[in-house]
């Protein structure tokens, strides 16, 4: 009798473990290594959500088999994952890494020669293994006031002028838990001064409000293109640079207006921007006049194309 009731319960186990809509799975990096804190919920469905442990370890009271979860970390983005009907996953949680929108700086070309070879200030860096984000951290003074300080802070570097040197350069750094600004990198060099100009505008930030993950603050990257673009003189009194101006707050223009504040959201029409180019000192003042003295952040907006 009792070797019965042991076949009865093996042969009845299927049966059972299939009515059961708990599902359980572990969320890893790329690496093998657990990720915590990682909100796991069930798609458009109300039934709350649960947090991975220091093992990576979940588990749903109810999962059914055609439901798809959403696996979320702000400091490794959002996915979505099919259950496909089982019951136990094992989920890796691709990293990325955020883009700040680019930053354009413009300026007059001095250029009398053929340019030299362009030197590399800082050599090959390797692209630091970090990831991306879907709620990132913010800057105080929110995305226009970060673009606003870059303009303040920066200026087109008198050497990267005079060899007509245009081109991008490209940093990540990590905002850290308290929101401050660690370990900057470029990551895509120009040379001529223009990689010291913008490490040096992102080791002078002020702190950020920091990421934010289950009620903690984590560590989170970015990116951050910014461009380095000449125009011809206008006057042969055109010098290159603006470092004899004295920094000030630059002013907003959009759609050929000064604007600041809700005016400028209300001027793109939630269409969103396209590029941001700074002018300063000479290139400002030519280019738009007495609006130009404190140097101009030109917005253009995205089009409906």
């Amino acid at each position: 009798m009792k070797a019965l009731l042991i076949l009865l319960f093996i042969f009845t186990l299927p049966a059972a473990w299939a009515q059961n809509s708990a599902f359980e799975g572990f969320v890893y990096d790329e690496q093998g290594e657990p990720i915590k804190d990682v909100m796991v919920s069930v798609l458009n469905m109300g039934h709350g959500y649960t947090m991975t442990d220091a093992t990576g370890y979940f588990s749903l009271a109810r999962v059914d088999p055609d439901d798809s979860l959403v696996v979320d970390h702000v400091a490794y983005g959002r996915i979505h994952v099919a259950a496909a009907g089982q019951k136990r996953m094992i989920i890796q949680l691709p990293r990325r890494q955020d883009r700040l929108l680019s930053f354009t700086l413009v300026d007059y070309s001095t250029r009398l020669d053929p340019p030299p070879p362009i030197r590399n200030m800082f050599g090959e860096i390797e692209k630091p293994g970090m990831v991306a984000l879907r709620m990132p951290p913010s800057y105080l003074a929110g995305d226009l006031g970060l673009v606003q300080f870059l303009a303040k802070t920066m200026s087109y570097p008198a050497e990267a002028a005079k060899n007509d040197i245009q081109g991008m350069v490209e940093i990540s750094f990590v905002v850290n838990e308290n929101g401050d600004i660690r370990s900057p990198r470029i990551t895509k060099s120009l040379g001529y001064g223009c990689d010291e100009e913008v490490m040096k505008a992102v080791l002078s930030m002020p702190r950020w409000h920091p990421g934010i993950q289950n009620g903690k603050t984590v560590p989170v990257p970015f990116t951050l293109p910014v461009w380095f673009v000449l125009k011809e003189k206008s006057s042969p009194s055109a010098t290159s640079g603006s470092t004899e101006t004295p920094p000030s707050d630059p002013v907003f223009i959009l759609h050929g207006k000064i604007v600041q504040g809700k005016e400028i959201g209300d001027g793109l029409q939630g269409f969103g921007i396209k590029k941001l180019e700074a002018f300063k000192g000479k290139a400002a003042t030519d280019q738009f006049g007495e609006q130009g003295q404190k140097g101009v952040i030109l917005i253009t907006p995205n089009t409906r194309d």
